[in-house]
């Protein structure tokens, strides 16, 4: 166990690495204000505004509030703490699932494991996936116009 005032200022330095790079890697692409369409490099750049926003956000709450960081305990192998792991597991896999098989296997998929995660059983698990999968079609396909990322043999 360590104490979070120790965690805080590693994740600060993580998430304000995290917005230094987002805004680094989207400075090639422009922004138009002014035009209606503020141009491919306004949104990353606002996330990564943001990111680094909040990370001095937490800087500053971290210095002013030493000695009560200091008192509370933080241990990384907490059951709460390993079912977030499991979940970013998770999320990693749905992305490199999404990359191969595309998008709407992808959530096929992500939706009853995530769902079995926090405790979903029976048939309703897969009704609602079923019914997920359609409104996501539906909605970004057919009303939106949007196409999906596409599986990797389609491109």
């Amino acid at each position: 166990m360590s104490n979070m005032k120790k965690w805080n200022y590693i994740i600060v330095a993580v998430v304000a690495a995290i917005g230094a790079g987002v805004i680094a890697l989207s400075a090639k692409f422009p922004i138009t204000l002014g035009e209606g369409d503020p141009g491919p490099g306004f949104w990353p750049m606002l996330l990564g505004g943001c990111l680094i926003l909040t990370a001095v956000i937490l800087l500053y709450f971290n210095i002013r509030h030493k000695e009560r960081e200091e008192s509370k305990t933080f241990a990384l192998t907490l059951p709460g703490n390993l079912m977030v792991y499991r979940f970013m597991g998770l999320t990693v896999a749905f992305c490199v699932v999404m990359y191969v098989l595309g998008l709407l296997a992808a959530a096929f998929l992500f939706i009853p494991v995530a769902m079995y995660m926090m405790g979903a059983r029976g048939k309703m698990v897969f009704i609602i996936d079923v019914v997920f999968i359609l409104a996501l079609y539906v909605i970004f396909m057919r009303v939106l116009h949007t196409p999906f990322p596409e599986p990797i043999w389609m491109r």
